[in-house]
Formats: structure tokens, sequence, C-alpha cells
């Protein structure tokens, strides 16, 4: 078993590969990977309540687990209160720890 962090930086409403990126992290899941996804910057919009984004929906239903980054929250003036059932928010340091952890990192 190998352990991904997906970094989604774009957001589903920029990119038209984000739909891609969230499908090869479920996948990964499915063959037997651990899998965590972390929002930063425009990603985090996408985390919204409320927000249209089938594709990151589909990977919180599914029970992968989905943090959003902290500092990008507040850049865009958005408190964890406001993000979407299943989605926590987190530092950045997260990323730090799962790299010295060996984690692979995959950035989109």
């Amino acid at each position: 078993m190998t352990n991904y962090l997906f970094i989604e930086s774009q957001g589903a409403f920029a990119s038209a590969t984000a739909a891609a990126f969230f499908a090869l992290a479920s996948d990964l899941v499915r063959q037997g990977d651990k899998v965590e996804i972390f929002l930063v910057q425009n990603g985090v919009m996408a985390a919204r309540t409320g927000a249209r984004a089938p594709d990151l929906s589909n990977v919180v239903r599914s029970g992968l687990p989905v943090l959003a980054d902290e500092f990008s929250l507040r850049e865009r003036a958005l408190s964890p209160a406001q993000l979407a059932g299943g989605v926590k928010p987190a530092g950045i340091d997260l990323v730090i720890d799962r790299m010295a952890a060996g984690w692979k990192v995959v950035w989109h």
C-alpha cells in the first residue's frame, strides 16, 4: 500500500482536469492505496457549502479525506463553518508531515 497526498490548487471551477485528478485519487483508493486530498489556493472554493462541484462532492461522499488549507480559506474570507460536510480545515504543516512520513505528493 502506498500513501498519497493529492494537492488541488486550481479547483473545479478553474480547471477542466480537476475531475480526472479526483478520479485518479478514487482509483488509487480502490486499488488499496491510502489517499488524502488537500485543497489549497483556489481549490478551497469548491469546498464551500452549496458550491456546485460534483466531482469534489463525489470524493467527499466516498469517504476519502478532504482537507482545506486554513490560510487559503482566510485569504478568501471563508470560515471553517462555511465548508461542506466532510471537508475539514488543516494547516499547511500537514503537507510537511506527510512528506516526512514518506507519502507521495501529487500537485495539481
